[in-house]
């Protein structure tokens, strides 16, 4: 697998020597994406996404509408593992954690139209992109680093945005639906209706897959079902002004095969407010404030899902979570060379619990009282600008500061009644510069985040001190003519990184990280597009002198899309490297280590047409070769009767899946 995997990184620096040599420097350049007046380059109209790829600095944009190979997404995490950079952690067929750089959890912000969502699990069954259906979105925003503030606190990593765009007049309609192997059965839909006085958008989707089978044929305990709906109003009194009220509401199941429970009620209540004006004063672009509210109600049980174990004791939890927020902005323009954003947030959650158990039949948890473990709220103001005042040139830098609470409810233990107070200050200055079809970029950034819950309380660690990152970007975007590629590297050093153990314990330690992540695609003629990707990370705790846990190993990818007329086909090779720098038992709230990682490799392919009426059908292969692996972030798996007990969760076997969607209007 290594020389696979070096090969590709060959591949990328000869094919960078060509496309520097191949180009002129005089080519035309659009703009940056911050200036907002990034223009498509040349590239094929691809049906299937294969190779996602890096546009502005540190900054990856994706129609969420548009299917990715390998198979189609259902929750948010499974989209963002095709992403070069992000990994997943498996635990069953769905509502896996995304990784970002090595990082997860809250070192990853995650947000739905601006809302921060927390899931109920102690133990992570649903992390928020668990509550995230990408195809009722219309885009994912994806910041690699500490590199903006305005999106709340804590992205050590990067934020993840999935996003509804504004209305806009008219209409709009999207209907898709995935068959494949597993029992696979999706679909989703979207309706807009929009004019001068206000409008209406309906999004729905479904989601269902039975136990799958990994490459050797062993079943993994990985079924699940999910649904959500998803519908908003909006007033526009003038041409500047809109008022927007939204709801939601999703439920499922699903089963895991790490643990000794499954997930038998994933409840989600959501609802907001949202007010908008353009141009509410001179020298202000935009002013926009919203109050949400999400409610989540989670149920976990060891008998409705899988078979329980001779003599076991029948188990329920239930655990809920009450989420308020509201936040505030204005873009205001003092200069022609000069933007700033000013804004504030504020969020309060609740997190309650509740449990039963039986040896005479299954345990009756409602008519028990909720117990509240843990609350806590934050309070942030930001400014974040962009100066370019010199043609090509641009300052980007904000500053931030949050007030963090925590309050523990449980009425006995070592930290029982505790308070914890943290001032968090965050920051970042960039700067960027075209050059002929070049975008280059030097950032520093600082970022500071407090313990979340499942540190503080699943981890019995109430006290612990907030991680502080401080991190180097540095990198180049190319995008011009047949050619696109992007180089981004980072160095990081976290002081007081939590690190957990699997004995249930936590710590802070003081970590040190570097990587980064190339791409290069080049359309060959009007027909062939090649692309390639490299990930890598290192990581070590230099605290107790050893390798980071839960770092991915070095990753590549190669891809090839062809397209005539109406009729398109694709293929990718992932490849993955062998990881032996571990720290086995330790890690983080949504895994540890459990060993060294051989190398792996798995091809996918796919056929697919677009008729008219923006209808397309896709017929896709994944893991073409039936390769038996699992991922180096993976959890290890747990002990399920009627299942074969392995090391880690593996990945899926050969599956074949068919996509149909229809789409009018934009």
């Amino acid at each position: 697998m290594r020389p696979l995997v070096h090969g590709g990184l060959a591949l990328v620096c000869a094919l960078a020597v060509t496309a520097a040599s191949a180009e002129p420097a005089s080519e035309p350049t659009p703009p940056a994406e911050a200036a907002h007046k990034k223009t498509k380059p040349q590239q094929l109209d691809l049906i299937v996404v294969t190779a996602p790829e890096t546009r502005a600095p540190l900054t990856i944009r994706l129609d969420a509408s548009v299917p990715q190979q390998p198979l189609p997404a259902a929750d948010g995490a499974s989209y963002l593992r095709n992403i070069p950079g992000f990994n997943l952690i498996r635990k069953g067929g769905a509502d896996g954690d995304p990784v970002l750089r090595g990082l997860a959890g809250s070192r990853l912000t995650i947000l739905s139209d601006g809302q921060e969502l927390y899931g109920g699990c102690g133990m992570r069954m649903d992390p928020p992109t668990a509550y995230l259906y990408p195809e009722t979105f219309d885009e994912v925003v994806i910041v690699k680093g500490p590199q903006t503030v305005r999106h709340g606190n804590g992205n050590l990593a990067g934020v993840v945005r999935f996003e509804h765009d504004d209305p806009v007049p008219g209409s709009a309609y999207r209907l898709s639906g995935v068959a494949g192997s597993f029992g696979r059965y999706d679909t989703a839909g979207s309706a807009r209706w929009q004019n001068q006085a206000g409008g209406l958008r309906v999004d729905g989707s479904q989601a269902q897959m039975d136990d799958y089978a990994d490459g050797d044929g062993n079943d993994v305990h990985g079924e699940y079902r999910r649904w959500n709906l998803r519908a908003s109003a909006n007033w526009t009194p003038t041409a500047d002004q809109r008022l927007t009220l939204g709801a939601e509401r999703s439920d499922g199941e699903a089963a895991y095969a790490d643990r000794a429970m499954d997930g038998v009620m994933f409840e989600r209540d959501g609802l907001f407010l949202r007010y908008a004006i353009a141009q509410p004063f001179a020298r202000a672009d935009k002013a926009e404030a919203e109050v949400y509210r999400n409610y989540v109600d989670h149920v976990m049980d060891n008998y409705s899902l899988r078979t329980r174990a001779p003599g076991a004791m029948a188990m329920v939890s239930n655990p809920d979570r009450e989420t308020w927020g509201l936040r505030a902005s204005v873009d205001l323009a003092p200069t022609p060379s000069l933007t700033v954003a000013v804004g504030g947030d504020h969020r309060a959650d609740t997190h309650r619990v509740r449990s039963a158990m039986s040896m005479m039949g299954e345990p009756d948890y409602r008519p028990l009282p909720r117990t509240p473990d843990m609350d806590a709220r934050i309070t942030g103001v930001y400014a974040e600008s962009t100066w370019a005042r010199v043609p090509g040139r641009r300052l980007v830098g904000g500053l931030r500061y949050d007030r963090y609470v925590a309050h523990n409810r449980r009425t006995s233990g070592d930290f029982a009644g505790d308070t914890q107070t943290d001032d968090l200050f965050s920051g970042f200055a960039r700067l960027e510069a075209d050059g002929g079809p070049y975008t280059a970029y030097a950032g520093i950034g600082h970022a500071q985040r407090p313990a979340d819950y499942w540190e503080r309380i699943s981890y019995d660690a109430f006290d612990l001190d907030p991680e502080r990152n401080s991190e180097i970007d540095l990198g180049v975007v190319r995008e011009s003519g047949r050619w696109r590629g992007s180089v981004a590297l980072f160095y990081s050093r976290i002081d007081d990184y939590i690190l957990t153990r699997s004995d249930r314990t936590a710590r802070n330690v003081d970590a040190r990280r570097w990587g980064g992540e190339a791409e290069l695609g080049r359309a060959l003629g009007a027909e062939w597009r090649v692309g390639t990707a490299l990930s890598w990370v290192h990581g070590e705790n230099r605290s107790d002198g050893t390798a980071l846990p839960q770092t991915p190993p070095l990753e590549g990818r190669l891809t090839l899309d062809w397209q005539r007329s109406a009729w398109a086909a694709g293929a990718v090779w992932r490849g993955a490297d062998r990881q032996d720098r571990v720290q086995i038992g330790y890690g983080n709230i949504v895994g540890q280590d459990v060993g060294t990682t051989p190398g792996s490799g798995t091809l996918a392919l796919h056929a697919g047409w677009r008729g008219s009426l923006g209808l397309r059908v896709v017929l896709g292969i994944d893991n073409v070769f039936d390769r038996a692996y699992a991922e180096h972030l993976s959890r290890s798996a747990g002990a399920v009767p009627g299942y074969p007990t392995l090391v880690r969760i593996n990945e899926p076997g050969r599956q074949t899946w068919l996509r149909l969607s229809w789409q009018i209007g934009g």
